[in-house]
């Protein structure tokens, strides 16, 4: 045995940073709730543990007994039902012999999906649920506060958080980016007749002195597309009766799955546009003489491809063609000067989304815009005292998503094809009054002007004569919790400045609030009693996050003049980050309301929840202050009063309309590593399980969508991620419901391996014997040549304190002899 002192240069101290996968699924244990999931904590996993099982006093034995059972990952259910209809239970599982077990120690951790949640407080919540009692309750209480952990952690992530991490990400503000795509798509639970319609009438009146849509001598249209979803039938991008259709129809290629992967285009013009798309028959005779198809296949799913159809009568002999992408895919012959409507048959409206079948007529859509519709959703009055058709027919809805539409009265050319395909137009072509030859344009944008309508405060009943100025209606949010997107901002008409008529994308007007009695209404809550309206899904999907990484937005199209009229002029309050400076690609989310409105809380009425006296015919309750809240979430028929009740419970007006997954740091350590974020929505609640989105963060603390297989948008913020706490934010409003019913999370952790490294030596001439009394000489090979010798073999080496005593020990896992002129280098290595 040798002694050697060890100084600090026998040291080498470093940390390896490690990255451990995590991949995380939810379901419901319940159908109350909510939803969660489990995931193991350690990534290598032994198949056999030893646990302690819990016996029952009929068990008879010990009252603890050790038993081996076989534990390996959990095999999750992918359906999320099982036979009998009930959720998947994610505390049991089978083992690797099928065998179902319930695990009696929790070596799993939840990860938790949350919203702000407004409680039932006082005594709303001794309340049977569906039912509203007469009368006083027994032991009511009422809280100075509306105690709600949700809504502190929301502040701690807009008030701490953000500003925090601000530093470090100087985009992290509470806004999103006002950056969307048009999402058309077809299910059981939505309608297949919605159609964004807009008016061709003058300068916003209701006479149809011109048809401002049509195109005669020559045109182009544009178009961004993904067809993201799997469809049969034909699907309509544009209609204008009597002039023009653009359909997009299925490919010949297809997946091995055998659904469609490729898709190509169909353009109708003149009188065979009035033919229906599924059966025109291109290069057919009269009225399918005017009927083209492109090449075959030229569209690619889930990619978006950016689409030119353009033509001019005096140009390359009256021959158009079809570009994607600015490649030619195809060409067509109009033999004729002009595909313009008769002088007799005007079209009056354009459809974005589905085609009219009008059998050689465009007169019944007028119809569509009436005395009702002109009141209700503010659109212009073009057949005066008529009713909504009963059945329109509606028969082609288009299956993709669309954003930057564009329809020309002139042939562009390849210039300025190539120039502004990648990026909007010119702050000089929009509101131009044709003069640009544009005749339509719908970005989306959102922009802070609509016409007057009526705008739903409840679900049973609207406010008259009002205009939005928000992205959702921030009057149902803070009064009763419901999410309604207020879809008129974000498709308004850039060149001719129009509104649309929303065919069955707004909810069916209500009658009057009734009087509440002892009778049983829904127990639902707000938000899924309005979601049981198809109209109402279908509404909040049609506008989603876009991630065309393709393209370059022009948010300075906001500040032109032409967009906002009247008080709205140079007001840009919604376009702010959280320091109050212009933010023009931003839509802010903070200050959705004035705080003025709000009633400083006091100890008997903070809450703004009804007592149950004021259902009582000889007691007027609370009647003060119930006149001034009107409507709360557990009460929500009636008329809503002046202050919003959610506000007033919370006292914060900003948006609801979040989401956020709080991650355990149980499978991240430090923190989550920055660009490895992952979170699927493989069903967005109300869409039937037809619309699936992504969202993964960039990085720098941002969360962008990341659907589409061409490049992404990864600018285009939807959410932030606090990397240390294990926290994502979702802010957009359109992504409220995201992860509802079930979501998928990937991520990758940070954990630190700190390795102290041990250098220790035996040197030349020195351990060259050994001082064991039954060490014996021997020879160190098998020739018989060979003569014993001294040399030493070092089994092993002990670490000493300054008091020789023994504080490390290292066994080497084979004997090593040494000779006298070796020298040997042992390296000792502990983690920690």
């Amino acid at each position: 045995m040798s002694f050697f002192k060890l100084t600090k240069n026998n040291f080498e101290f470093f940390t390896i940073r490690t990255h451990p996968a995590k991949t995380f699924k939810s379901g419901s244990k319940d159908g109350s709730s909510g939803v969660t999931g489990s995931v193991p904590i350690f990534g290598h996993h032994s198949k056999v543990e030893f646990v302690t099982r819990q016996n029952d006093a009929n068990d008879g034995g010990p009252l603890n007994e050790r038993e081996q059972v076989y534990l390996p990952h959990p095999i999750i259910d992918e359906g999320r039902e099982n036979p009998v209809g009930t959720m998947v239970r994610l505390d049991t599982f089978k083992d690797a012999y099928g065998d179902s077990k319930k695990r009696k120690e929790n070596t799993k951790k939840d990860i938790v999906r949350n919203t702000p949640e407004v409680r039932f407080v006082g005594d709303a919540a001794l309340q049977t649920p569906g039912f509203r009692r007469r009368g006083p309750t027994p032991e009511p209480e009422s809280s100075v506060t509306a105690s709600m952990a949700s809504m502190m952690k929301k502040n701690v992530m807009l008030n701490v958080l953000t500003p925090y991490y601000r530093q470090m990400s100087p985009s992290m503000h509470f806004n999103y980016t006002n950056y969307h795509t048009l999402n058309f798509f077809t299910a059981s639970s939505v309608p297949s007749d919605s159609v964004l319609m807009y008016p061709g009438t003058g300068s916003g009146g209701g006479q149809l002195d011109r048809d401002p849509y049509s195109v005669f001598d020559a045109f182009t249209f544009e178009f961004w597309v993904n067809p993201r979803y799997d469809f049969v039938a034909d699907g309509t991008i544009l209609h204008l009766s009597s002039n023009y259709a653009v359909t997009l129809s299925t490919g010949s290629k297809k997946y091995h799955d055998g659904t469609t992967s490729h898709y190509k285009l169909k353009l109708q013009l003149s009188h065979s546009a009035d033919v229906n798309p599924s059966s025109s028959i291109p290069g057919g005779v009269y009225p399918n003489d005017l009927c083209f198809t492109s090449s075959d296949n030229i569209l690619e799913r889930n990619k978006w491809q950016h689409v030119a159809i353009r033509w001019k009568g005096s140009l390359n002999d009256a021959t158009g063609s079809f570009r994607v992408d600015n490649i030619e895919k195809g060409i067509f012959h109009i033999p004729s000067s002009t595909i313009g409507p008769s002088t007799n048959d005007r079209p009056n409206v354009l459809l974005v989304g589905n085609y009219y079948d009008t059998s050689g007529s465009n007169l019944g859509l007028v119809n569509f815009f009436n005395n009702t519709s002109n009141v209700n959703n503010g659109v212009a009055n073009l057949a005066g005292n008529m009713s909504d058709p009963s059945t329109g027919p509606f028969t082609h809805p288009l299956n993709a998503e669309l954003h930057e539409i564009r329809v020309w009265n002139k042939h562009r050319s390849d210039k300025e094809l190539n120039e502004y395909s990648n990026k909007s137009l010119r702050d000089v072509d929009v509101f131009s009054s044709g003069a640009s030859g544009l005749l339509f344009y719908l970005p989306p944008y959102f922009t802070k002007e609509t016409n007057v309508r009526n705008v739903r405060v409840t679900p049973y009943t609207s406010v008259e004569a009002d205009s939005t100025v928000d992205p959702f209606n921030v009057g149902l949010s803070f009064g009763i919790g419901g999410l309604d997107i207020n879809l008129e901002n974000f498709t308004r008409d850039f060149s001719q400045g129009q509104f649309p008529r929303l065919l069955n994308l707004v909810s069916t007007d209500a009658p009057a609030a009734h009087i509440l009695t002892e009778t049983k209404i829904t127990d639902k809550p707000i938000v899924e009693t309005l979601l049981d309206n198809p109209a109402h899904r279908k509404r909040n999907l049609t506008i989603l996050p876009n991630d065309n990484g393709l393209f370059s937005p022009n948010f300075n199209l906001l500040k032109i003049s032409p967009l906002y009229t009247g008080s709205f002029k140079g007001n840009l309050v919604k376009f702010k980050n959280d320091f109050g400076n212009e933010s023009i690609s931003d839509i802010s989310l903070r200050n959705m309301i004035s705080t003025g409105s709000l009633i400083e809380p006091t100890v008997t009425n903070v809450s703004g929840t009804k007592q149950p006296n004021a259902f009582d015919d000889d007691s007027d309750g609370n009647s003060a202050f119930i006149g001034l809240v009107g409507v709360t979430p557990e009460e929500p028929n009636g008329t809503p009063g002046e202050v919003l009740s959610i506000a007033q419970r919370t006292q914060d007006v900003n948006s609801n309309e979040i989401c956020w997954f709080d991650i355990s740091n149980m499978f991240f350590d430090n923190s989550i590593k920055p660009g490895s974020l992952v979170i699927y929505d493989t069903g967005f609640t109300g869409s039937n399980d037809v619309v699936k989105l992504t969202l993964k963060d960039d990085g720098y603390g941002g969360i962008y969508r990341a659907d589409c297989a061409s490049d992404q948008a990864t600018w285009n913020s939807v959410g932030s991620v606090f990397y240390s706490e294990g926290l994502a934010l979702i802010k957009s409003p359109h992504l409220k419901h995201f992860g509802t019913d079930y979501f998928e999370i990937g991520l990758s952790g940070t954990h630190n391996v700190h390795v102290t490294k041990l250098i220790t030596k035996a040197p030349k001439g020195l351990i060259n014997s050994s001082s064991r009394q039954d060490y014996v000489s021997r020879v160190s090979s098998n020739k018989v040549t060979e003569h014993k010798t001294n040399n030493i073999i070092i089994t092993g080496i002990n670490i000493y304190n300054k008091d020789f005593n023994v504080v490390g020990k290292v066994t080497l896992a084979q004997p090593i002899e040494k000779y006298s002129q070796d020298a040997l280098t042992f390296k000792i290595g502990m983690d920690y």
